[in-house]
């Protein structure tokens, strides 16, 4: 499937300029968070910035720029290289994490879930049946709310075309002249139904945490115990992309470092650097 990526550049006095690409090759979600990235530079450069705020929600390539991970695949390693060399042409920046949203992260699972089942093997034509899927998801309810992100905004449902076309009960009996007075009313009930949506919410969150939570065994190491360590920092092969192993490694615990943190090294002993790792992001 292909990929994309998006860009906004702010000015002081609020001004937006804004940038959408679709790669025309395939690229796991760090390559498109620096093809963001550059692109942005680029574009920076172009309108005569300066000095930047740059704002990523990925903690890896922050992290790779300012030092605190290594880059060690090739690709990723071209990316750094290149970023770096755009920055050195600025006065001043400043790069900054942005976690990433939970429910944004949660639409894109179902959205992206929906592009391949409409897609099959032509994955090339994923923008075309972008808006599709789209509107699928915002006009179903939601297992979380009970309520379909549409009428939670606008406080009414949507009419789907099929509506129409088979005379469903609303299509049949529209009466235009009465047709506000029962928006206003529908809207003035949106709040109610927005905050039992949220209160539905939060109840499975809390439930889902419970059951988490139970099955939750704490772990611990010592040196020289084998570990794998979960896949965050790139992939081994750049094409896997979404594809790519959770887990990567073994590697090897040198040091203890308290409170769930280790020192880790390849099989070799070349000790991974500036790298630990928490106890939650590692297997046996």
């Amino acid at each position: 499937m292909g990929s994309g990526a998006g860009v906004i550049i702010e000015s002081n006095q609020g001004t937006q300029v804004e940038l959408s690409l679709k790669f025309g090759f395939p690229a796991s979600n760090n390559q498109a968070e620096y093809e963001a990235l550059l692109a942005g530079l680029k574009l920076a450069g172009e309108v005569g910035a300066r000095k930047l705020n740059i704002y990523s929600d990925s903690q890896v390539v922050i992290s790779q720029i300012i030092g605190s991970y290594q880059a060690k695949d090739p690709v990723m390693k071209r990316y750094l290289v290149k970023t770096k060399q755009q920055l050195e042409q600025l006065e001043e920046y400043k790069i900054c994490h942005i976690p990433p949203n939970g429910q944004a992260e949660a639409a894109n699972k179902v959205i992206l879930a929906g592009l391949k089942r409409r897609l099959q093997n032509a994955k090339g034509a994923w923008a075309e049946e972008l808006p599709q899927v789209l509107w699928a998801y915002r006009t179903t309810p939601h297992s979380t709310t009970k309520e379909s992100p549409f009428r939670l905004t606008y406080g009414t449902e949507a009419m789907i075309p099929v509506e129409i076309e088979e005379g469903s009960h609303r299509a049949v009996h529209y009466n235009e002249g009465a047709n506000s007075q029962l928006q206003r009313e529908e809207l003035d009930l949106l709040p109610e139904i927005q905050e039992r949506a949220r209160i539905r919410e939060e109840a499975l969150k809390r439930q889902m945490a419970f059951r988490y939570n139970q099955r939750v065994v704490p772990r611990s190491f010592t040196e020289n115990d084998l570990i794998l360590i979960r896949n965050d920092i790139g992939t081994t092969q750049p094409r896997e992309g979404k594809l790519a192993a959770n887990w990567k490694g073994p590697y090897r615990v040198i040091k203890v470092l308290g409170k769930g943190y280790y020192r880790v090294s390849e099989l070799d002993g070349r000790e991974l650097p500036r790298y630990s790792t928490r106890f939650q992001d590692a297997l046996f």
